[in-house]
């Protein structure tokens, strides 16, 4: 780790010391030059009191990494982290600096707006935001620095500056421990509090005040006299600009309420209100001027509380075109996170969620909207997709490979039919008493009585449709949305009906990124990282006119989660409610056979699948691209040094490796021209990828029979309507093409994730060969299929069979399973036991699996998941007011 001075001509691994930048609470700056791309950086270094304490450069290298996932013009980037120093984006011009003309302040701020809002929306808050760390550049545009590092740099001193006071953390370690700098703090953190995103917002306000201003909101001689009066004390709103609008006033007095609750919510109502200020005529008369030169903000306080309680009164008429559109934030219960599922009641007065609490345990909870508390409901352990029957007296919902059903008035649960326990995909409750659900990963949507009973298929797969998912009835309850997602194929949101197995195409993707639904008129879905809306006509049902933002960050699916999956949901009455995506990042784990963890491998990060290679040395390993979304590049890793070599440079979606049994070559899917196909690289990195086959319905390679010579591969949209197992004999060198495949003959609707034994003789894998919609794990004999044995009963996904053929491992129900294998003339399995609990990052469609198997069977690697940062719950009451008409 390095301290000052450093001297000019100094390198820190590539990069070359050119003169000092500065120097602050948060660090040492440099401007450098990375002598492998050629430009210039700002190279940050730990403070000198910090640069030998390991624990707080593993928290930079953490955050940093963290921090990297952000991409927005008006926040510095991360370019990397090497040697205890940050690498950022050199950023040319002059720190914020007030007091400026409102027709140039306003729109600096929004700026600063768009930025917050950003990072907000993915978890993460700036901590420590002031003039100081907010640059304009030479064409006008705003850039925020040192975006959350504070948080990683938790640490005290001893002597600062009123312009540089300590940038600390608050930790449950560290209570009472304080973050930011002194004239820009919310009082919360000045009282050691844990701090959230409404600090930030009040860090604006501070801005905001000063930049109208050129005077500090909160000042004083000493950093305690400052503390005292943010605490204490109101802002002198006279040194505000006596022509400044009454909206911007008001935004200043909520952002600067020292009750956090009572404080704006969502740094993205600023940005509104500042365009409202912007349309706003100007209170140019000097005569008023002089005559009221008292301060303001009692009377705009009391007109925004007015304003919100006529909202609320308004909350229900009938008439939503009369009424303001209003929003408000629900967080997760105490000490817990959202996981999948929202719903408001059918008349927009309740709201269930599922979600876990303190001690991590998942559940379906009920938020009354008159209520500022929610509930945990009974009986809805482990408890996803929540959807409410027509008359609010029930909702469904799915837990532990079961349909289930709760019902208000006897709190009773009970279960209505059996769905995969890899994970069911959505439901909705029609008018006829009819339940449509997509009981799995893959395959199409079910119905089944409100009462329970035998499912049906509701439709069938279309040409190249490895599955449907996430419907949603329509008004009349004969017809419903769907998400029909294609392989060689577009995606869409498709339209179905009760009367008819085939479906119609309405909104193509990427137009459409996620699941739809349908309210007041209007088909809402996201799009481009924003909730849009599409006007819908019912007679015709088709849409009838172009789609219009109603919010941005409203992305479809959390990192590694389902396909298509957005928490989006809204009421007649016109409610509309959604969060957004959460950002989730995993940690590669060596365990023992009890879980005990060994060691880590890398640094977190959204890790998709994994394989070991031939000899038990390195692991190739897919890791999501942070510069470009959608996109994931492999990594080989020393599993004896820790060094980890990119192995994929392109910008498509690599994943899903698989070693040939000699170790020289990695074969693995990829879009890297469109379509899914399977290509080829050598593991030494000494040549490019080719492409091995390419049929547009390829979807992973799976597993190598011993001699190399056969490759079984999971495809979907071949002969049969599901995902299969085929197997590709492997032509001869130099082009080693695939050549005809053969259907591996399951007679199950699907199969997929197949492993091979180590003599080549059997199979695993995964199929809902039990006869109803769940997936298990079955054995077959290789490559005849005259027998098969089941070994899971309760759902399974992942088989992996130890390289000693005496063991099959798989994933079910949050555990890592064994079976104990006898090998004869007929085989012989072990009932399933649990080895210990696995949280696996990825999703269980991922076809290569989240764990490997070392030499031995003693030892696992699991990509096991490590944090989620989340955005909270938002409300829209008559949101319709925001679209024109």
């Amino acid at each position: 780790m390095w301290c000052m001075p450093l001297a000019s001509g100094t390198r820190l691994g590539s990069y070359e010391i050119l003169a000092p930048l500065g120097a602050g609470g948060m660090g040492e700056v440099y401007r450098a030059r990375d002598t492998r791309l050629q430009r210039e950086v700002a190279l940050k270094v730990l403070p000198a009191a910090l640069a030998s304490n390991p624990e707080r450069a593993a928290r930079l290298e953490r955050e940093a990494h963290l921090l990297a996932a952000l991409n927005h013009p008006h926040i510095a980037a991360i370019y990397g982290f090497e040697h205890g120093a940050l690498a950022l984006e050199l950023i040319e011009g002059e720190a914020l600096q007030g007091p400026l003309p409102l027709g140039e302040a306003l729109p600096l701020a929004r700026q600063i707006c768009e930025a917050l809002e950003y990072a907000h929306e993915r978890g993460i808050v700036h901590r420590d935001l002031k003039p100081a760390n907010i640059k304009v550049t030479p064409d006008g545009q705003i850039k925020l620095l040192d975006f959350g590092l504070a948080k990683a740099l938790a640490a005290e001193t001893t002597a600062f500056d009123l312009d540089n006071s300590p940038t600390l953390t608050h930790a449950p370690t560290m209570p009472g421990v304080i973050l930011g700098t002194a004239a820009y703090m919310a009082p919360e953190q000045a009282k050691g509090k844990a701090v959230d995103r409404r600090a930030d917002i009040w860090a604006f306000g501070c801005v905001l005040f000063e930049l109208l201003s050129g005077k500090q909101a909160f000042h004083g001689e000493t950093v305690t006299e400052i503390l005292a009066a943010l605490i204490t004390q109101d802002p002198d709103w006279s040194q505000l600009p006596d022509k400044t609008p009454a909206a911007v006033r008001a935004l200043l007095v909520r952002c600067l309420t020292k009750d956090p609750r009572q404080r704006l919510q969502a740094i993205g109502d600023a940005r509104i209100a500042l365009d409202e200020a912007t349309a706003e005529p100007a209170e140019d008369s000097p005569v008023t001027a002089a005559r009221d030169t008292r301060p303001h903000w009692p009377w705009i306080t009391a007109c925004v509380v007015l304003a919100i309680a006529v909202a609320v009164a308004l909350l229900f008429r009938p008439s939503a075109s009369a009424a303001r559109s209003l929003r408000f934030g629900i967080d997760a219960p105490a000490g817990g996170n959202f996981t999948y599922g929202l719903a408001l009641s059918p008349d927009g007065t309740r709201l269930v969620f599922a979600a876990t609490d303190a001690s991590g345990a998942e559940s379906l909870w009920l938020r009354p909207l008159d209520s500022l508390t929610a509930t945990r409901l009974s009986g809805t352990t482990d408890g996803q997709f929540p959807f409410w029957s027509p008359d609010g007296s029930a909702i469904g919902f799915f837990a532990n490979g079961s349909l289930k059903r709760f019902d208000f008035s006897t709190h009773a649960v009970r279960s209505l039919c059996s769905v995969s326990s890899a994970g069911a995909r959505g439901g909705s409750w029609g008018s006829s008493g009819v339940i449509l659900f997509a009981p799995d990963v893959s395959g199409p949507i079910m119905k089944v009585s409100a009462d329970g009973g035998t499912p049906a298929p509701a439709t069938v797969l279309g040409p190249h449709q490895g599955s449907q998912r996430w419907p949603e009835f329509l008004p009349d309850g004969q017809h419903f949305l769907l998400d029909a997602e294609g392989y060689s194929g577009p995606s869409a949101v498709a339209l179905g009906s009760l009367s008819s197995t085939a479906t119609v195409n309405l909104v193509a993707m990427p137009a459409a990124d996620s699941r739809a639904i349908y309210a007041n008129g209007y088909l809402l879905y996201a799009s481009a990282d924003a909730l849009v809306a599409q006007k819908f006509d019912l007679k015709t049902l088709r849409t009838t006119a172009a789609p219009t933002p109603i919010a941005q960050g409203a992305a479809p699916a959390d990192v590694n989660g389902p396909t298509g999956y957005l928490a989006l949901t809204a009421s007649a009455s016109g409610l509309l409610s959604y969060r957004g995506s959460s950002a989730s990042t995993s940690q590669l784990q060596l365990v023992d056979r009890s879980g005990k963890l060994l060691r880590t491998f890398g640094t977190t990060g959204r890790y998709e699948s994994t394989a070991l290679s031939p000899d038990g040395k390195r692991l190739a390993v897919s890791l999501a691209n942070p510069d470009t979304p959608g996109a994931s590049d492999l990594w080989l890793i020393d599993l004896a040094t820790n060094a980890r070599t990119r192995f994929t440079f392109d910008h498509a979606n690599n994943n899903d490796p698989e070693w040939s049994p000699d170790g020289r070559w990695i074969y693995f899917g990829s879009n890297l021209h469109g379509s899914y196909a399977i290509y080829r690289k050598p593991s030494d990195g000494s040549q490019p990828a080719t492409l091995v086959f390419g049929g547009g319905t390829i979807d992973s390679p799976d597993s190598f029979t011993p001699d190399g010579r056969t490759l079984l591969v999971d495809v979907t949209g071949g002969a049969s309507p599901g995902t299969q197992i085929y197997a590709f004999p492997i032509g001869p060198e130099p082009l080693a093409q695939l050549g005809k495949p053969t259907l591996y003959p399951t007679a199950s609707a699907r199969a997929l994730d197949s492993s091979l034994s180590p003599d080549g003789h059997w199979v695993a894998y995964e199929s809902d060969g039990s006869g109803g919609s769940a997936m298990d794990i079955f054995v077959a004999d290789f490559p005849r299929h005259a027998g098969q044995w089941q070994l899971s009963y309760h759902g399974g996904f992942w088989p992996y069979w130890s390289p000693d053929g005496r063991e099959i491992y798989f994933v079910s129900a949050g555990h890592l399973m064994t079976v104990n294998v006898t090998m004869g003339a007929v085989p012989s399995f072990s009932p399933p036991r649990a080895l210990f609990p696995f949280h696996p990052a990825a999703d269980a469609t991922e076809s290569t699996a989240d764990y490997a198997v070392l030499p031995g069977g003693r030892q696992f690697i699991l990509d096991q998941l490590a944090s989620t940062s989340q955005s909270p719950v938002t409300v829209l009451t008559h949101w319709t007011a925001t679209l024109p008409h």
